[in-house]
C-alpha cells in the first residue's frame, strides 16, 4: 500500500525534482505523489484523499508563505506530516515552522534523494505511530468511560495483601468512603470471604495457576451490611508487575429470588411448614445430634381427626383454616432450633424432637392433643402416634421409624381417636 505525500511548491522545476526522487525509490509502489497549485484548496483535498506527508515550501505565489498554512493542514489532518523545505538555509525560519506544528525541516540546497526518502518516511512512521496511539487513547477513555458508568465494582488490587490501586466510581458509592480511605485499605477488609492472610495467600496462589477464576462472596458497606456479589477475578502481569482485577456483580435480588425459590421447594404453601422433602433434608441434621448426646430421638405422626368430614359439611376453606390453626399450634409448641415440624400430605403432619427426656417428649405430644380442640374453628381432635428411641440405637432409618409411628396412629383412630400412642419396640 503506497503512501500519498502532497507537494506544495510554486516552482514546477523544484516539484519534478521531488517527484522523481519519492516516486523511483526501491519499491517504486511505496509513493504517490500529488501537488497543489492553489493553497485555497487544502480543505476539499483533506477531505477527499488521505494525505501521509506534506512536503511545504516556505516561498509561495503571491507573496504567501508556507508558515501561513501549516495551522490550515494540521486543522483538517492532525495526523499528515509536514516536512517544511526553503532555499534560504535560516534556522529562525525553520524555528518558527517547528513551533507552529512542522515535523521535520530541509534546506533545499542539501536536499539529496536519499536524504529526503529518509526523512519522508521516518515523519510518516511518526505520524502512523501518533494515530495509532490516539486511537488507543481513545479506546482506553471509552473503557474509563465505560467501566466509570458501569454499575459492577471494577477494582484492581496488588496481590501482596490485596491492597487497592484502582477503582471505579461504585466502589466508592457502595462502600460510603473516599478514594483515599479505601487505598489506605485492602480487598481483605471489605469481604468476610477470607478469615486469614492464609487464606488471602492461598486464593491468591490459585488465581496465579488458574488466571481467571469466578468467586462469590459477601462484600461488606459502610452500614456493615453483608451483600452478596458475583465477582470475577484475573491475575494479570503487565510490565513485569503483578496485578488482580476484580470485577464484582450485586446479585443480592438473585440470591433472595433463589433463596425463595428454594424456600418452595422445601415448605408447604399453606401452612408453611416443611414439607415432605424439606423434612427429610433436616432429618439427618436432627439425627447427627440426637447420636452424638446420646439423646432421646422421637418420631410422631398427627393426623386430624374426621377431616374429611369438615371439608364435606363446612367446605375445603374451612378446612383450610383447620389445617392452618393446627400447623400454628405445632409451631408454637415445637420452636427449638432442631425440632422438626411438617405437613406432609393433606392433614398428616410429621413432628420430629429430640431431647434428654423422653418424658418431657411425651407431654408436649399430649398437650397437642389436649389443645387441638379448643385453637380450631370448627372444633378438630387430633391423633398422634409416635416412635421415640435413644440416639445409639441401631432402629434410625426413616422408613422404619414411620412404620412404627404410622402403626401407633393406626392404634389411636382404633381406639377412638384424640389421643397419643407411643409405638413399642420389639
Amino acid at each position: 500500500m503506497h503512501n500519498v505525500v502532497l507537494l506544495i511548491d510554486d516552482s514546477e522545476l523544484d516539484k519534478s525534482i521531488y517527484t522523481r526522487f519519492l516516486e523511483s525509490t526501491k519499491n517504486q509502489d511505496e509513493y504517490r505523489v500529488l501537488t497543489l497549485e492553489d493553497p485555497n484548496q487544502i480543505p476539499q483535498i483533506f477531505k477527499s484523499v488521505n494525505i501521509d506527508c506534506v512536503l511545504l515550501d516556505y516561498k509561495l505565489e503571491n507573496n504567501k508563505n508556507g508558515l501561513e498554512l501549516i495551522h490550515a493542514i494540521k486543522q483538517h489532518s492532525p495526523y499528515s506530516g509536514i516536512l517544511f523545505l526553503t532555499g534560504f538555509g535560516d534556522e529562525t525560519i525553520a524555528t518558527k515552522a517547528f513551533k507552529l506544528g512542522a515535523d521535520d525541516y530541509l534546506n533545499k540546497s542539501d536536499l539529496s534523494q536519499s536524504r529526503l526518502e529518509i526523512t519522508v518516511k521516518n515523519i510518516i512512521e511518526k505520524k502512523q505511530n501518533q494515530l495509532a496511539q490516539a486511537k488507543t487513547n481513545r479506546e482506553l477513555n471509552l473503557l474509563r468511560k465505560a467501566i466509570e458508568n458501569s454499575q459492577s465494582l471494577m477494582m484492581v488490587c496488588e496481590p501482596e495483601v490485596g491492597l487497592f490501586i484502582t477503582f471505579n466510581q461504585q466502589v466508592c458509592r457502595f462502600l460510603g468512603v473516599s478514594e483515599l480511605a479505601i487505598k489506605s485499605h485492602s480487598f481483605m477488609s471489605f469481604t468476610d470471604y477470607f478469615n486469614s492472610p492464609a487464606e488471602w495467600r492461598k486464593f491468591v496462589a490459585e488465581l496465579q495457576k488458574k488466571k481467571v477464576m469466578q468467586i462469590e462472596a459477601n462484600l461488606i458497606n459502610l452500614d456493615k451490611e453483608k451483600v452478596p456479589f458475583e465477582i470475577d477475578c484475573n491475575y494479570s502481569r503487565i510490565d513485569n508487575k503483578d496485578y488482580l482485577l476484580f470485577s464484582g456483580t450485586d446479585i443480592s435480588r438473585l440470591t433472595k429470588i433463589q433463596n425463595e425459590l428454594q424456600t418452595l421447594v422445601i415448605k408447604d404453601p399453606l401452612t408453611q411448614l416443611l414439607n415432605r422433602r424439606g423434612l427429610i433434608a433436616s432429618y439427618e441434621k436432627t439425627l447427627q445430634v440426637a447420636t452424638r448426646e446420646n439423646y432421646a430421638f422421637a418420631f410422631a405422626i398427627f393426623d386430624l381427626d374426621n377431616f374429611k368430614k369438615i371439608n364435606d359439611i363446612h367446605g375445603h376453606q374451612a378446612g383450610d383454616t383447620v389445617l392452618t390453626q393446627f400447623s400454628d399450634l405445632l409451631a408454637k409448641k415445637f420452636k427449638r432450633a432442631l425440632d422438626i415440624v411438617s405437613r406432609v400430605g393433606g392433614e398428616e403432619f410429621i413432628v420430629i424432637v429430640t431431647d434428654k427426656d423422653k418424658a418431657s417428649i411425651r407431654q408436649l405430644f399430649n398437650d397437642v392433643i389436649k389443645t387441638s380442640p379448643a385453637v380450631t374453628t370448627p372444633s378438630t381432635t387430633a391423633s398422634c402416634g409416635w416412635v421415640c428411641v435413644q440416639g445409639n440405637s441401631q432402629i434410625k432409618n426413616y422408613d422404619r421409624l414411620y412404620a412404627l409411628a404410622d402403626k401407633a396412629l393406626y392404634q389411636a383412630k382404633e381406639n377412638g381417636r384424640n389421643q397419643c400412642i407411643e409405638a413399642k419396640l420389639t
